[in-house]
C-alpha cells in the first residue's frame, strides 16, 4: 500500500497538473475520472477467488484511487484563502477517516453478519462508483459557475 500510495498520488499530482493546461477543474475531472477507472478492479478485486488476481487488481485500484490524492489537496487549498487552508485540508482529512477507517467498517461488518462476507465487501465498488460521480459532478458545477462569473463580468 505504501508504494502504490506513493506512486498514484505523485502521479496523479503530476497528471493533474498537465491538465490543468486544458481545464481550470483539471483536478477535480481527473480525481473522477480515475475514481470511475478504479471500480472494475475494485470489484475484480474483491470477487476473486485466486490470490494472483486478487493482488494485482488490488495494485491497480490502489494506484488509481491515490491518484485524486494530490489533486484533491491541491484543489482544496487552491479554493480556501490562505487562512483557511490548514483548516481546510484538516477537515478533509477527518471527513476521509470518519467515513472511512471509522464507520465503514461496522457498515461492512453489520451487513456480513446479516448476509454473507462477501456481499458485504462488494457495497465497496458502489461507494467508489458514488466518489467518482461526485468528483465528476463537482467539476461539472465548478466550471458552470466559473462560466456564470465570467459572464457576470
Amino acid at each position: 500500500m505504501v508504494v502504490t500510495g506513493f506512486v498514484g498520488t505523485f502521479v496523479g499530482g503530476w497528471l493533474g497538473d498537465y491538465w490543468l493546461k486544458f481545464s481550470p477543474q483539471a483536478y477535480l475531472w481527473m480525481s473522477g475520472w480515475v475514481t470511475l477507472l478504479a471500480v472494475p478492479a475494485t470489484y475484480l478485486a474483491l470477487a476473486s477467488s485466486s490470490p494472483s488476481v486478487f493482488y494485482a487488481a488490488l495494485v491497480v485500484a490502489e494506484l488509481l484511487l491515490f491518484m485524486s490524492t494530490g489533486p484533491i489537496n491541491t484543489a482544496i487549498v487552491n479554493l480556501v484563502s490562505p487562512a483557511e487552508r490548514a483548516c481546510a485540508v484538516a477537515l478533509s482529512i477527518f471527513v476521509i477517516h470518519a467515513l472511512g477507517d471509522a464507520i465503514s467498517p461496522t457498515i461492512i461488518g453489520g451487513v456480513s453478519d446479516a448476509t454473507s462476507l462477501g456481499a458485504a465487501v462488494m457495497i465497496v465498488p458502489f461507494v467508489v462508483v458514488v466518489s467518482g460521480v461526485l468528483w465528476l459532478w463537482a467539476a461539472r458545477a465548478d466550471a458552470k459557475a466559473a462560466a456564470e462569473l465570467a459572464t457576470a463580468r
